[in-house]
């Protein structure tokens, strides 16, 4: 297995996750993608944390295509178990980048939907655009009636519509 293939580098986010190593962990994260990247050391910190609560987790290669000399999408399993509580699997697909020799995670090509004023944006895949829509719609009456009610304010908010229960389990650990 030679260094920058696309086998080596998913080896070392393996190995990243084996060994609670977040700073390689991260140097595998498209840090171009604030939200993503974000998110991803969110996961990392809470990988190493269940672990030390006694659960073993592991990623495994799942599937791999590579599209052109600079774009992928890769498949993993993550599987998290603990000897009471039993094991679960669950799978999540990644656009992979090739930034100089190294390949990344990115996240998954989401679409944006952004309200009209702008503050609220809804990600989403191709073929989940009525759930985005409503999302927005919820949210931006949420949001409309806590700034009434309480003067409120907020910080731009970003919310993902995942495709599947899966993808925002491997992505959101609790």
């Amino acid at each position: 297995m030679e260094k920058g293939t696309p086998e080596w580098d998913l080896l070392q986010i393996q190995k990243s996750v084996d060994d609670n190593d977040q700073a390689l962990f991260m140097s595998y994260q498209n840090k171009e993608n604030a939200i993503f990247y974000k998110e991803q050391q969110r996961w990392i910190e809470e990988a190493v944390f269940k672990k030390k609560q006694g659960y073993s987790l592991s990623v495994k290669l799942f599937n791999f295509s590579q599209e052109d000399d600079k774009t992928a999408t890769v498949s993993l399993s993550v599987t998290m178990s603990h000897p009471k509580l039993g094991e679960s699997t669950n799978y999540i697909t990644y656009q992979m980048l090739k930034f100089n020799d190294k390949w990344i995670l990115n996240d998954v090509p989401f679409q944006t939907m952004a309200s009209d004023t702008g503050n609220l944006t809804v990600y989403y895949t191709k073929g989940q655009e009525t759930a985005a829509q409503q999302t927005l719609k919820d949210t931006s009456d949420i949001v409309a009636f806590y700034s009434k009610k309480f003067n409120w304010n907020p910080k731009p908010i970003s919310i993902k519509v995942y495709p599947s229960s899966d993808e925002a389990s491997a992505t959101v650990h609790g």
